[in-house]
């Protein structure tokens, strides 16, 4: 008896070929599955390098303490000590300013006052109630020949004689400094392309009123803020002070600003006020944010 035996070599190589990407397949997942987890060490590494180096390097910063400032005309009288291990560097006082809008109102009889009416209460000697609402930031400012320009930050730089009259404090040193403050503005288009060049300097208070009056702005919110850097150039958190509202055609100098002590709540406030508070959230002592409010009404 004869038998005959077909082979199907086509079938056999697509089993093959099958065979062969399932294992392939098989071996990606396993490559992936230990890249994904020598991935994820690398970052757990990184991060638990990044939070030591932080930690040795929290160990050796400066911690600027402010324990007297005051305005005498322009100049400003501050003591500070430097609370860290560590020496602040670039230590200078922040200064801003923007127009602000004032809400003045006053009560007669139970019904609001109109404008006229609470300037003769004034002058009468009786009491309105002033509050800064906000900043007024649209609003158009010009500076003699430049057009369209905005207020900015500028930091102005307290020198240490005792460290060669550089903007340095040594741990633990503690200093009294008298500087005048400087204000700055920029233009709203950027440097480049508003074609002033270098940056501008800046203005003692005196033209920043002038400024501020060649704009027929009446009420400006102004603000102080302490800083430095610590070895590696970071920036380190001073405490604010200063902030009050300047009533511009009649403050003609800090002093008068200072003595006036019409402050406002129109700055973010920093974490070395937070401590001056007492009591806050525990949402935003564990997570640095305010807890939002509910969306609806509890039913």
């Amino acid at each position: 008896m004869r038998v005959s035996l077909t082979v199907d070599l086509g079938g056999i190589g697509t089993l093959v070929v099958a065979a062969f990407t399932a294992l392939l397949a098989l071996a990606t997942f396993f490559m992936a599955r230990a890249t994904y987890k020598l991935v994820a060490e690398g970052q757990q590494q990184r991060k638990l390098l990044l939070y030591q180096t932080s930690a040795m390097r929290s160990q050796l910063d400066p911690l600027v303490k402010l324990y007297d400032w005051t305005f005498k005309e322009n100049n400003l009288t501050i003591e500070l000590e430097n609370l860290g291990t560590g020496r602040a560097f670039w230590v200078g006082v922040t200064s801003w300013f923007d127009p602000c809008i004032l809400r003045v109102s006053a009560v007669d009889e139970g019904r609001a006052l109109t404008g006229n009416e609470i300037k003769d209460l004034a002058a009468k000697g009786k009491k309105a109630w002033a509050e800064a609402v906000s900043l007024d930031t649209t609003k158009r400012l010009d500076y003699k020949d430049r057009r369209d320009v905005r207020t900015a930050r500028m930091v102005s730089l307290l020198l240490n004689d005792r460290q060669g009259n550089e903007p340095i404090l040594d741990a633990k040193e503690r200093r009294v400094f008298t500087i005048e403050p400087h204000f700055v503005i920029q233009p709203r288009a950027g440097w480049r392309s508003s074609g002033w060049g270098w940056p501008f300097g800046g203005m003692p208070f005196n033209e920043m009123r002038d400024f501020l009056q060649s704009n027929h702005v009446r009420f400006a919110a102004i603000g102080f803020h302490v800083v430095c850097r610590n070895s590696i150039d970071d920036n380190v958190e001073g405490e604010s002070f200063g902030y009050f509202v300047m009533f511009v055609s009649e403050d003609s100098t800090l002093e008068l600003v200072q003595r006036r002590a019409f402050s406002h709540s129109l700055a973010t406030m920093g974490e070395r006020e937070l401590s001056k508070l007492r009591y806050i959230d525990e949402d935003f002592y564990l997570k640095g944010r305010v807890p939002k409010p509910p969306q609806e009404n509890p039913r």
